[in-house]
């Protein structure tokens, strides 16, 4: 059974996403989200993705990771933090698994 993790679930497509994937029956997906608000029957987890340790051991049995983390607020370095340094932490982590896609 494929394990899917999504991060950014907090976020428009990522609300989105993952109403379809519950209207779908999909079971086995973990949501990381920065609001506890979102309403949602799927297991959640508040994360950041410039933190490595939270990220790796919520990601550690995932297949597909699904990264719909980004943001531009105005503030280059804030953007260059989640969206540039965010994906290389999320790279370095899932290099060391096998078989493991990213979207």
């Amino acid at each position: 059974m494929t394990n899917i993790i999504v991060l950014g679930g907090s976020g428009f497509i990522g609300k989105s996403l993952i109403q379809r994937l519950e209207r779908n029956n999909f079971k086995n997906v973990k949501v990381m989200v920065n609001s506890t608000k979102i309403k949602s029957n799927l297991e959640k987890f508040q994360g950041n993705i410039l933190d490595k340790t939270i990220l790796k051991n919520e990601i550690r049995n995932g297949d597909v990771i699904v990264n719909l983390i980004g943001q531009y607020n105005g503030d280059i370095l804030n953007f260059v933090d989640l969206n540039i340094k965010g994906g290389l932490n999320l790279l370095e982590i899932c290099k060391e698994k096998e078989n493991i896609k990213i979207i």
